[in-house]
């Protein structure tokens, strides 16, 4: 088994990675899970937070699909890089397997479960925090969600029965 300054440095990426993911999580909880009294307190307390998130959650179907792709997107290379790291390792394949499955746990824990939990405890407390970056990635992934909201959310939506919201 060998691991060099490739390994180690594809490794390190994998914080970041996971960070994002937890990131998208953490904000769906936040913001879909905001009750009428939480907005108001905020609209009362923190008017400028409380724009950023009227402005989010405007059309909910557009930052759900914004949401959903920073995640699927983050566990997706968390899973390229994880894969690289075990083809450029020769390890044996139980260290791989090993491996493969502590990816998967951290990811799961780090990058879904845990962050939920945290947002769904401390909804008021990371709802300014989270809004702003989650604003600026709405606004940057506006075209893309665009295009798969009309080329996959829309049609499996009608497929499926489910009027647009």
């Amino acid at each position: 088994m060998t691991i060099g300054p490739i390994e180690i440095l594809l490794f390190l990426s994998l914080f970041p990675v996971a960070a994002t993911s937890a990131f998208a999580s953490c904000s769906e909880t936040v913001l879909f899970g905001l009750r009428q009294s939480e907005k108001e307190k905020l609209r009362r307390e923190r008017p400028a937070a409380a724009r950023r998130v009227d402005e989010l959650l405007r059309e909910p179907r557009a930052l759900l699909v914004t949401v959903l792709f920073i995640n699927m997107s983050a566990n997706t290379l968390f899973f390229v890089i994880s894969s690289g790291i075990i083809l450029m390792s020769n390890a044996s394949a139980l260290v791989e397997f090993v491996f493969a499955l502590f990816s998967l746990v951290v990811l799961v824990i780090a990058g879904e479960t845990l962050p939920k939990l945290v947002g769904n405890v401390a909804r008021l407390q990371l709802v300014g925090v989270l809004s702003v970056p989650m604003l600026l990635a709405h606004r940057v992934v506006g075209p893309i969600r665009k295009m798969l909201d009309v080329g996959i959310v829309s049609p499996l939506s009608r497929l499926v029965g489910v009027a647009p919201v």
